[in-house]
């Protein structure tokens, strides 16, 4: 009898265990999906495709200066985010292999108003050009 009630208690305990652990895992994707609208600076990446399917360049709106460090994030329609990089020293950025859809576009970079622009992705390479404005 003793031994009966010792294995059901270890069953039981290794299935909080393991719901607790799923919980935990589960609320860290659904965490993961959200996206944080918060300024920040983003690095850029280095595997670009010869021709990707999405790039484009930042600027400030007022000089026309090139900005580095700008986060750019792709967002489906529904602002579930699909990828994210940051602008390199020439305002450039870049998304290779990107899906044929309707995205948002959302560029962020701190002392900046935070930019969205709605893009539709089809079968062609995309150039969207954003300019920053400051925040007063």
């Amino acid at each position: 009898m003793q031994k009966v009630m010792l294995t059901t208690a270890i069953v039981f305990v290794a299935l909080v265990i393991g719901c607790s652990k799923y919980e935990s895992e589960n609320n860290k994707a659904q965490d993961e999906s959200l996206v944080q609208f918060v300024d920040s600076e983003c690095q850029g990446r280095d595997d670009e495709d010869p021709i990707p399917m999405l790039r484009g360049t930042v600027t400030d709106s007022t000089t026309l200066d090139s900005l580095e460090g700008v986060c750019v994030k792709l967002l489906t329609s529904l602002d579930v985010l699909v990828d994210e990089t940051g602008t390199d020293a020439e305002g450039h950025y870049f998304f290779n292999d990107v899906a044929n859809g309707s995205y948002k576009l959302v560029f962020s970079k701190t002392g900046y108003v935070t930019k969205t622009i709605p893009v539709s992705i089809v079968s062609t390479p995309l150039y969207v050009h954003a300019q920053l404005l400051q925040e007063p």
